[in-house]
């Protein structure tokens, strides 16, 4: 068992492998009260293995599975997952959504080439976004992808950004119309009715207090300077 403090939350995780604690190890500290309480059980941990075709070890699966109970009680606190890769420029964070082999971590790696230590990575893979009445938080996670680009710490949120390839750079701004549907694919959707409406309820106030843009791009540096002026506002 160990205290996992992350977003701002105090998770205590009852956990089965030492593979889950020490890959929570910058995570991890003291609370005097806890959040949530994540347990795995041994038939989710089963269940899990039975649904990927992969052969993984029982402590990857277990941190799948134990990520996966967070992601849905943080709900209640007006946080959740989003699948993206994240970074922080200037105090301000940027969030990028693809579909898989798209090009995200491609494209911020261009990022990081043309501002060098001006940038920080917060997450690459699975950050934790929560909600305020007026801001935006991203915060990163030990889950975080091969790369393990990740960083514990919160930064506001200024922008999202879904890419596609293309053989030329555009970029244009979505309303929360055009980028619901965009955003959806790249979330947790709970299975219980209830937590599913919490769930789209904060996409819509995330879309309507962040801007969200539309990037089709090659992977050329030109297409990091394009979006880069564009959503910092330049």
């Amino acid at each position: 068992m160990f205290v996992l403090q992350m977003a701002e939350m105090n998770f205590q995780i009852n956990n089965r492998f030492e593979y889950l604690k020490k890959q929570c190890e910058e995570y991890r500290g003291k609370a005097d009260h806890v959040d949530f309480k994540i347990n795995v059980s041994p038939e989710e941990i089963e269940e899990e293995k039975r649904k990927t075709p992969h052969v993984f070890s029982e402590g990857y699966l277990e941190s799948i599975c134990a990520y996966r109970q967070i992601c849905t009680e943080i709900l209640s606190k007006d946080a959740f997952l989003m699948h993206a890769a994240v970074v922080e420029v200037d105090e301000e964070a940027y969030a990028f959504c693809a579909k898989s082999g798209t090009g995200k971590t491609t494209h911020v790696r261009l990022w990081k080439r043309m501002l060098g230590d001006r940038l920080i990575f917060i997450n690459g893979d699975k950050p934790i976004l929560r909600v305020s009445d007026h801001d935006v938080f991203a915060y990163g996670t030990p889950w975080a992808g091969k790369e393990n680009y990740q960083t514990n710490k919160k930064s506001r949120l200024k922008a999202i950004c879904f890419i596609e390839r293309a053989a030329q750079n555009t970029i244009e701004r979505l309303s929360p119309q055009q980028a619901v549907l965009r955003i959806m694919h790249q979330v947790l959707i709970p299975q219980d009715s209830c937590k599913a409406a919490m769930q789209l309820d904060l996409l819509d106030r995330v879309l309507k207090q962040v801007p969200a843009y539309l990037l089709k791009c090659n992977m050329q540096l030109q297409a990091a300077e394009l979006s880069f002026s564009t959503m910092k506002g330049e």
